[in-house]
Formats: C-alpha cells, structure tokens, sequence
C-alpha cells in the first residue's frame, strides 16, 4: 500500500502487485486481516494468478514474501530488491530468477540490504566453478574470452546463430536448446576442433558445467 500511495504520489504510469502466503494482520492499515486477493492489495487480479497477471505492461513491480523465489519464469524480470537474509541455495534460486534472456534486455540489477556479497559469492561458487566477483567490470575480459573461445575451433558461425535464435525465442523448448548444443559439446568433450572456420560473428558460444 505503501509502494502504491508513492506510485501515485509521483504519477508514474504503472503499478504494483504483491504475493504471499496466508494472512497478514495489520491493524494500523485495515481492521481485517490482509490476503493476496484483498482489494486494497490487488485490486485488478481480476481472479487472475498473480504470476500471469504480472505479464500485464502496467504492472512492472511485485513485492513478494517468501514466494516465487523458485521455479518463476519470468524472462522480463531485470530488477531485484533484497530486504530478507539469502544463504546457500536459496540464494542462488532466487537470484536467478533475473538471468533469463529476452529480446531487448541488456542487463540486470540486484540491490540488497541484507545480504553480505562475500557470502553470496560463496553461495554461487558452490553451484558454479567460475564464478567471480570484483569491484569492477572490464569490458574488455568478454572480448579477450572470445577470442580464446574463437580459436578452439570447436564451433563455427551457424551454430552460434542456432544457439542464440533458440535463446532469444521465449517459446523455444529446452529440447531445442540442446539439440544446439549437443554437436559442440560432443566436439568438446571428444576433443575434436576440425570445424570449418569462418568469420565469426558478434555472438560467443559459453559452453560451462558440461
């Protein structure tokens, strides 16, 4: 109700959702306890799940407690604000919710009260033998990789373009991404670099965690 009232305060033209479980008593705010479908919470549900009511364009924030920190697939999430302790797995799941690749989005942004980037780190490592994090970014370590990546020989431009179609397709299948996949893993894995090689396009093949 809060985010709502400065929403409007500030004549931004969106609004706001939010999901939880169960009842919230809240006295100060209403004599009756609080539930996803209350009207003063989500007036424009419409009997609708608050996962596909989100897919609206004028809801752009969900507020969430305990909830939709895993197996949401939302692939236009690109924000994340962080008021609650995450450790371990839990904070892997949920900050992945944002690594979800769609046509337009260039990036994403996590802003965390709580949690000590140390120990997300650690989270991450356990999941993901080369993850990293520094206090800067140089642009310049993805076109090194590239390169490196390039001269493998372990791919050529078509495979790269079939890779990156499927991601880009918000209805692709995760069969489909593995049909891409599987003839530069199985090179990968038998060593075998005798791909034809042509000029290389602007998009770089990551093969990680085979």
């Amino acid at each position: 109700m809060a985010i709502d009232k400065y929403i409007k305060e500030k004549g931004y033209p969106l609004r706001s959702l939010v999901a939880f479980s169960g009842e919230v008593n809240d006295k100060e705010s209403g004599p009756e306890p609080f539930k996803e479908t209350s009207k003063e919470l989500n007036p424009d549900l419409k009997g609708r799940n608050i996962a596909e009511a989100f897919k609206d364009d004028q809801f752009q924030i969900l507020l969430v407690a305990n909830k939709f920190q895993t197996g949401f697939d939302q692939p236009l999430l690109c924000g994340m604000y962080v008021d609650k302790r995450l450790d371990g797995i839990q904070a892997v799941q949920t900050l992945s919710r944002l690594n979800r690749c769609y046509p337009g989005k260039d990036d994403t942004y996590v802003l965390d009260f709580v949690n000590d980037s140390e120990q997300v780190l650690n989270a991450f490592k356990t999941y993901y033998t080369t993850a990293q994090l520094s206090d800067a970014t140089d642009p310049n370590i993805i076109l090194d990789l590239r390169t490196k990546l390039d001269a493998t020989g372990y791919y050529d431009e078509h495979e790269i373009d079939r890779v990156v179609n499927v991601i880009l397709n918000p209805k692709a299948k995760q069969s489909q991404l593995e049909t891409a996949i599987t003839p530069v893993a199985d090179r990968l894995l038998k060593g075998v670099t005798d791909v034809p090689r042509r000029e290389m396009p602007g998009f770089s093949l990551f093969l990680t965690d085979l």
